[in-house]
């Protein structure tokens, strides 16, 4: 059996389950400081991982010399795993002799897209755990000292002066190994009732991904190319494959026209804009109408490259693929609609 509380419940702190008191807590803290600092850490996670992804497609271009690797080769690099940075540092001419190889810009700006891992990284290892966790983990005293720090930094105060003084202990609870744990949940997603819906989210993320990756991997190879060369009447593919690896004078051209930077700089801030606007309507639009939209859409750009010769408008279709990252957000909100929270 479990112990009773010394003092019984009055009508000024009536009692609450562990869940609840914790909920009251968090209502406590508020929203502040603290939680601007975790939410910028977080956003630096997420941007070093589109860093390793987007930041592959200006770091081959300029390294394939140095790597002495085909278009192939490259695809073949990329498939195995921000402008600014890269417009700041690309550009750049300088050669440093380090003995075993040449140290190059490239290697600097792929030097800098790792530096965000590291980063954040030591930002979540100052971090403290969460208090939700704490609680479920049955260790009350630790969970409400992360919330006296949440709200010393919310409300400029001290800890101390958290009016909450205590968590109650939740009950025990018996936990399973990770493996049967795993297993469990396994099971239970192999239920055809379950099962169905993972085969569909998990073939519409795949081919979002695959096409955002695949796309992405020559968006600004193929700007680079139609700026600097004679690509009229050509269309994207002839563009690609007509492009040389070496100059008229048999050295490897590794350059980067720097109006690719302003182009592709230009068409992300559009997409940002388009983005940032249907977020704000998606409850208007619905989810799947939103969906289907980004899925037409995006098949209608891919058709309509294959087959135009304008360089601007080339430049303008292949720009606009990321756009069907609007896509993924549908997808995930039915997932979490779909699966219950013990087996996501």
């Amino acid at each position: 059996m479990s112990k009773l509380p010394e003092t019984a419940p009055t009508a000024e702190r009536p009692v609450y389950p562990a869940s609840a008191e914790l909920e009251r807590g968090l209502d406590l803290v508020g929203l502040g400081w603290y939680n601007l600092r975790y939410c910028m850490t977080l956003l630096l996670v997420l941007l070093s991982s589109v860093m390793e992804t987007v930041g592959t497609t200006i770091l081959l271009p300029a390294a394939k010399c140095d790597l002495n690797i085909s278009d192939k080769q490259r695809g073949l690099v990329f498939s195995i795993p921000y402008i600014v940075i890269a417009w700041a540092i690309i550009p750049l001419d300088f050669r440093i002799d380090v003995g075993i190889y040449t140290f190059r810009p490239w290697r600097l700006l792929a030097v800098i897209y790792s530096s965000f891992f590291i980063l954040t990284s030591c930002l979540l290892i100052f971090g403290p755990e969460s208090p939700k966790f704490l609680l479920s983990q049955g260790k009350p005293e630790a969970a409400l000292k992360v919330l006296q720090i949440m709200y010393a930094a919310n409300k400029r105060k001290q800890p101390e002066d958290f009016p909450m003084k205590s968590l109650p202990t939740p009950p025990t609870l018996k936990y399973k190994s990770v493996f049967a744990s795993m297993k469990g949940h396994t099971m239970t997603l192999m239920k055809w009732q379950y099962f169905k819906y993972l085969l569909l989210n998990g073939s519409l993320l795949f081919g979002i991904f695959f096409v955002l990756n695949g796309i992405n991997m020559w968006v600004f190879e193929v700007l680079n190319r139609i700026l600097s060369n004679d690509s009229n009447d050509k269309i994207v593919c002839e563009v690609i494959m007509a492009h040389p690896q070496h100059n008229d004078e048999g050295l490897c051209d590794d350059s980067i026209d720097i109006a690719a930077f302003k182009i592709n700089t230009m068409a992300q801030l559009f997409c940002s804009v388009i983005g940032l606007g249907i977020s704000l309507a998606v409850t208007l639009i619905g989810k799947k109408l939103l969906l289907l939209t980004c899925f037409y859409l995006i098949g209608a750009f891919s058709i309509v490259l294959n087959h135009v010769t304008c360089d601007v408008l080339t430049a303008a279709l292949i720009s606009l693929f990321p756009l069907l990252a609007l896509a993924i957000g549908p997808v995930n909100a039915y997932a979490l609609q779909i699966f219950p929270t013990h087996i996501r």
